[in-house]
């Protein structure tokens, strides 16, 4: 353990050599993406004390949507995800 009188080092944010900031780009229009998730992606997470305060048997943190989510597949259709609550 450091001495009571030691000097604690200075903290100074380092000079990082970073390559120049690439912003994202979509790779397909937003009018493309809403037909493909038509519908906002609204889920909360439920961690293993929330479930066991709520009496939901569970071993692990999971997503429950709050609302509605589809997705459009180009394969199959639309596929729906119904809003699951305990």
């Amino acid at each position: 353990m450091p001495s009571p009188e030691s000097k604690i080092p200075e903290s100074h944010p380092q000079h990082l050599l970073l390559a120049p900031l690439l912003k994202f780009k979509p790779s397909i229009p937003e009018a493309e993406f809403l037909k493909i998730f038509p519908l906002p992606f609204q889920v909360q997470a439920v961690n293993i004390y929330d479930a066991e305060r709520n009496g939901w048997p569970s071993d692990r943190t999971y997503w429950q949507f709050l609302e509605p989510f589809r997705y459009v597949s180009p394969a199959w259709g639309p596929i729906e995800i119904p809003r699951i609550l305990h």
